[in-house]
């Protein structure tokens, strides 16, 4: 059998042909941000030419992007909209409780630049299911799910997430209220919480959930993009995606939880590290991909084991590392979102980032520090990535500085 594998980066698109004889074809690309679909597809076309196969000899196609990633940190989302329970409306914003100060009665909750659902397409609806058994105490009001669903309507939302209080003990109301919000707006991206993140913790589940909604739509797109021209090209072999656990899913899945895309390319290159370093003999490695929208960084001490690996992109190489994140100060130009757009197009910041001093001084002043933006910890904490995670914080404790942001509730 063979077998294609595309990695899509920030600065190229990566081909491999693999044959069950051990033969390889290798192909590389320049990224095509506007058209990463047709310009992978350009690429698959021509590595099959360059090989003299037939592509209904290919079995499967094997993909790593950052399709996902991207849409994150540029927060280029869908315009999501919220049903959930009465009087939780502010879960994504309240979040853990953590402020600045915590006990002050003056503090007022930080302003949110980049919301992942605004306040306006946030709707409650009167339903309560209780722990620890999940009993319904309200039961739900479905009119009033369908009145909202008429108002985010209103609000030209492009995705929806039902959210509802304890709904992993009793999942009964919020299958009930996407069927109405399905029938309601027949052309909008649901997503429900029992499905992306059933656990206890209302912020965790409830802005994973969101941000499944706001990647939903582009990600689904590009999605069926790929299998239309697979189909096209004669490529009809098993279609699947890196996830953020290092492990592929079908594109059916990944079209219904695009978060668990949400770190496909960082982890694929992860992955490839760790099979390099086996393949050399080593078993306690440090891996590092330096590519052209992230920096990424793994600690980890593994049988298999990895290498120091990567490649210096000066798109990238004035981001800062420490302890596998990437960390910035959001208070001027060289935040990381910038850097993160640069290889893209994007202009260059007017200063340098700023230096581990400069870094620790603007904590002091409480300036908000960022680990892939704010929206990112949910993601990365919840079970979505539990892999990643593991693998970026197991073996290499965070140096203080990290410590006291996680204390606040901004990095994780």
């Amino acid at each position: 059998m063979k077998r294609i594998g595309v990695d899509v980066g920030g600065t190229f698109t990566d081909f491999v042909l693999a044959s069950a004889d051990g033969t390889t074809h290798l192909f590389k690309t320049p990224l095509a941000p506007e058209d990463p679909a047709h310009a992978t597809l350009q690429g698959v076309a021509e590595l099959i030419r360059s090989a003299e196969l037939e592509p209904d000899t290919i079995g499967q196609f094997l993909h790593g992007t950052t399709v996902v990633t991207n849409i994150v940190l540029e927060h280029k989302g869908a315009r999501a909209g919220m049903i959930t329970t009465e009087g939780f409306r502010d879960i994504l914003h309240i979040a853990r409780h953590k402020r600045p100060t915590n006990f002050s009665l003056r503090d007022e909750p930080t302003p949110q630049k980049h919301p992942l659902v605004p306040r306006a397409p946030r709707m409650t609806v009167p339903e309560r299911v209780t722990p620890p058994d999940g009993a319904a105490l309200v039961e739900l009001d479905e009119d009033a799910v369908r009145e909202a669903s008429r108002q985010l309507a209103r609000e030209a939302v492009e995705a929806v997430s039902v959210c509802f209080l304890f709904s992993f003990l009793s999942p009964a109301h919020e299958r009930r209220a996407a069927e109405n919000v399905r029938e309601e707006l027949p052309d909008t991206f649901v997503s429900v919480s029992h499905e992306i993140a059933p656990m206890y913790r209302e912020y965790e589940g409830f802005s994973t959930t969101a941000l499944n909604s706001s990647t939903g739509p582009h990600a689904s797109r590009y999605i069926a993009q790929l299998r239309r021209g697979l189909e096209q090209l004669g490529v009809g072999g098993e279609f699947r995606l890196m996830q953020s656990d290092g492990g592929v899913t079908s594109e059916r899945h990944a079209v219904a939880k695009p978060v668990t895309l949400l770190m496909s390319g960082p982890v694929a290159g992860l992955v490839g590290g760790i099979r390099a370093g086996g393949l050399d003999g080593f078993d306690s490695t440090i891996t590092l991909d330096v590519v052209g929208t992230a920096v990424t960084g793994s600690p980890s001490s593994v049988p298999s084991g990895s290498t120091a690996a990567g490649s210096t992109n000066p798109a990238t190489s004035k981001s800062s590392i420490s302890s596998s994140l990437v960390l910035s100060s959001n208070s001027g130009p060289s935040s990381q979102i910038e850097s993160h757009t640069l290889a893209a197009g994007a202009p260059a910041p007017t200063k340098p980032p700023p230096s581990t001093a400069e870094f620790r001084l603007a904590h002091s002043k409480r300036s908000r520090v960022t680990c892939w933006e704010k929206s990112w910890p949910a993601a990365i904490t919840s079970k979505t990535a539990i892999g990643i995670r593991t693998a970026c914080a197991k073996n290499m404790p965070p140096p203080s500085a990290i410590a006291a942001s996680s204390s606040r509730g901004w990095v994780t």
